[in-house]
């Protein structure tokens, strides 16, 4: 399966849904500031919520490898993409992978934002 997520009960499928959407939403607003690091992206929410995307390293880069939500030092939730490519395809993307892929494109836009506003303020002198 695409991610251990899957596997849990739908009640809590549900639960691990409206996280997501709720991190997009306030993504979208602007309220979650996302920040480039070595091996992905990291948000930080006062006053102890992290959220964290790792990359995959791998030379076809698929995107994001592993998503994590912290509270304090306590993994809230976590959800990793299936290292086996050729069966993911096969099983199509869960929609709790789906839509953690719609986050991460969606902090992507982000970072290509930044990257124009830079470009704009060079453009400006």
């Amino acid at each position: 399966m695409g991610t251990q997520q899957e596997l849990v009960p739908s009640s809590t499928l549900a639960k691990h849904l409206e996280l997501v959407d709720k991190i997009i939403q306030k993504t979208r607003e602007r309220k979650i500031r996302w920040v480039r690091v070595a091996s992905g992206f990291t948000a930080l929410i006062p006053p102890n919520l992290r959220i964290v995307f790792e990359r995959d390293a791998s030379p076809l880069d698929l995107g994001w490898r592993k998503f994590e939500v912290h509270q304090g030092e306590k993994l809230v939730f976590e959800s990793v993409l299936n290292s086996n490519l050729l069966m993911a395809a096969l099983m199509g993307a869960s929609a709790l992978n789906k839509k953690i892929s719609e986050l991460y494109n969606l902090v992507l836009e982000g970072q290509f934002a930044e990257i124009d506003r830079a470009i704009g303020l060079l453009d400006s002198i």
